[in-house]
């Protein structure tokens, strides 16, 4: 049987580990992981002529990295996960963090036209945040009691 804190710890080493994946491939493509993206993201808000928005580059940068922290505090079974993961549905809906289920999205770019894959990643993005979710949910009330 499936223990209750072990739905926090496989939610947990998801997180982690789509942190673990961008580091990699950032690193196997030769890149800098995150600093590069805040020095792309700097290029691209000034060269549109709104240098005073950069800032908006480093809150991007630092919700991107957010799931170490979530990671961490799911595989400690801590309740204040509960308030982070809540905070980062959002962003994980329109992928400024990388959805909990991070490799869901990674066949749909050789399957179907663009438009398809948009409403079928989306959706697929929802159905596995609502799960992540729902399963804490679950967990949280199952652990105070």
């Amino acid at each position: 049987m499936l223990r209750i804190n072990n739905i926090a710890v496989f939610w947990g080493i998801l997180d982690l580990l789509s942190i673990g994946w961008y580091i990699g491939m950032n690193i196997y493509k030769g890149r800098i992981p995150i600093a590069q993206e805040i020095f792309d993201g700097s290029a691209t808000i000034k060269s549109f002529g709104f240098p005073n928005f950069t800032f908006l580059i480093y809150i991007g940068a630092l919700l991107f990295v957010s799931p170490i922290l979530s990671g961490i505090l799911l595989i400690l079974n801590k309740k204040s996960c509960l308030i982070l993961s809540y905070i980062q549905t959002p962003f994980r809906l329109i992928l400024i963090i990388p959805p909990s289920i991070f490799f869901i999205l990674w066949p749909l770019n050789d399957l179907m036209e663009k438009s398809v894959v948009l409403w079928l990643g989306f959706t697929l993005v929802s159905i596995s945040e609502t799960i992540k979710i729902s399963t804490l949910i679950v967990w949280n009330k199952r652990r105070t009691t």
